[in-house]
């Protein structure tokens, strides 16, 4: 499965009805051109309950998803790491680090560990891109470089829930944004449709409002995510995954 994951509270965790009242329909989104605005992004702890189900209709539970972000400081810059992890029911887990900058969310680095132990290292800078897969965390090789076409997200990566975080958010608005693919450091267009405003389920928060969004590749998959402008952002996620028949569901503890 691609990436690592991911309603307003009323009070703590409210928001206006009216935000961005005059974005446009349509837009083809590109690193740095101000249709992705990070500037409300703030620090937060938020964890769900992660299940899968089967196409006979079983519900099985997975593991907890948990999900960090905090200031950090890099090379004497302040930019946002956000850490998530998943452990499994069988005791195994997984993790993902990204950084990147807290206004543009253009990424500086992600760092992947896997449930088979090797760890998979990622850098960017503008539109040069570097990759490499370590045996394990003490491995060493030389990283692959890639120039792309532009600069890209890294929506893949496990930042795409707070890319979309950072759309304006209109019911009708839609497009694409330009993101590298998990593993291959080729130029990847990922799209992105806000569908609708509605209460969501938002586990100890209890009912909230929450914008949803969707981003799909037609006959792979489609992901609907339920976000808000407020912590913890990413409120519930819904992965309908074609390809193995299944239907990933993360809902907020």
């Amino acid at each position: 499965m691609r990436g690592y994951l991911l309603g307003l509270a009323i009070g703590a965790l409210g928001f206006s009805s009216t935000f961005a009242a005059d974005a446009p329909q349509h837009a083809t989104v590109h690193v740095g051109d101000g249709t992705l605005d990070g500037s409300f992004l703030q620090p937060y702890n938020n964890a769900w309950f992660y299940t899968a189900k089967l196409p006979d209709g079983q519900v099985r539970p997975e593991g907890i998803w948990t999900d960090h972000m905090q200031w950090a400081t890099v090379d004497g810059r302040q930019v946002l790491m956000r850490l998530q992890a998943i452990t499994f029911l069988n005791g195994l887990s997984s993790s993902t680090i990204n950084v990147f900058d807290p206004k543009t969310l253009a990424p500086i680095s992600t760092e992947k560990h896997n449930i088979d132990g090797t760890v998979f290292k990622r850098t960017f800078n503008g539109s040069h891109v570097t990759s490499v897969t370590l045996k394990s965390p003490s491995d060493t090789a030389t990283p692959n470089a890639a120039e792309l076409s532009e600069p890209v997200y890294d929506f893949n990566g496990g930042l795409y829930g707070i890319l979309l975080a950072a759309l304006p958010m209109k019911a009708g608005f839609s497009g694409s944004l330009p993101a590298v693919a998990d593993f291959n450091d080729v130029l990847s267009v990922e799209s992105f449709h806000v569908l609708r405003q509605e209460s969501v389920r938002a586990g100890s928060h209890g009912m909230i409002r929450a914008w949803v969004v969707e981003s799909a590749k037609p006959g792979n998959y489609t992901m609907t995510f339920w976000i808000t402008k407020k912590p913890p952002y990413i409120i519930r996620l819904v992965y309908d995954d074609f390809a193995n028949k299944r239907l990933l569901t993360w809902d907020m503890l």
